[in-house]
């Protein structure tokens, strides 16, 4: 009797199973594609990193970056080739930009030129010719998600070593060149004021643009009460 019981909790089991990775196949697959970037956003996991030393938030961080990689192109063509809709690179640790594999991946994901990519990016690379350079390896339906907080000089205020001005043109060369890219502006007390200018300058380049609403409080930012949605994060789009 007890082995018929082991034998059909484990049938659930492999059937749930089943069921998970199949609902997955159908869902775009969020990677984290390494554990670098060169931001020091103060709501973002790595801000623990600036912690002192001795407390549990930099050691954890520290370890969990320690016990990261990076992605290798293997496991990247593994899941392009299992999903159905695609992969979104949008790290909590890093920005896909600074992932060694990011401009060989491109490469290889016009093999699969109908499974859309996502690149969400805040952090700047190099120079323009560098974004130029990737945006040449993009096929169709690939899309670059820039977040710029703010206009170029307001951003870094919250995005902590950006270029905001590298990474405004990066974004419009972007589409001059019929990317597909869109703009992300978290709302803070600082650039709150910058939010209908931005989304002007959006509409008139033809960028899709999406504000978001959130909860974030400390490291000297602070979210007007009037955009702290009731789920920790809220997207709105405004096109």
């Amino acid at each position: 009797m007890h082995l018929d019981v082991v034998k059909k909790n484990a049938g659930t089991m492999t059937k749930d199973l089943r069921e998970f990775i199949s609902a997955q196949k159908h869902k775009l697959i969020n990677v984290e594609t390494s554990t670098r970037c060169t931001l020091r956003c103060p709501q973002c996991t790595r801000a623990k990193l600036y912690a002192p030393k001795h407390t549990s938030d930099y050691k954890e961080t520290v370890s969990r970056i320690a016990n990261g990689n990076d992605l290798t192109l293997k496991e990247a063509e593994m899941m392009l080739n299992f999903t159905d809709s695609g992969l979104m690179l949008c790290g909590q640790l890093s920005d896909p930009v600074f992932w060694p594999n990011f401009l060989e991946f491109l490469k290889l994901s016009n093999n699969y030129p109908d499974k859309k990519i996502q690149i969400h990016t805040a952090a700047t690379k190099n120079s323009l010719e560098w974004y130029k350079k990737a945006y040449s390896l993009c096929h169709k339906n690939v899309t670059w998600i820039f977040g710029i907080d703010g206009l170029s000089h307001t951003s870094p205020i919250y995005r902590i070593g950006q270029d905001g001005d590298l990474i405004m043109k990066a974004m419009m060369l972007g589409k001059e060149l019929g990317i597909n890219v869109e703009w992300q502006f978290i709302v803070f007390e600082h650039n709150v004021s910058q939010l209908n200018i931005a989304a002007e300058i959006a509409k008139d380049k033809g960028i899709p643009f999406q504000y978001i609403k959130s909860n974030r409080v400390g490291g000297n930012v602070e979210v007007p009460v009037e955009f702290r949605p009731n789920r920790n994060k809220e997207m709105v789009y405004n096109f």
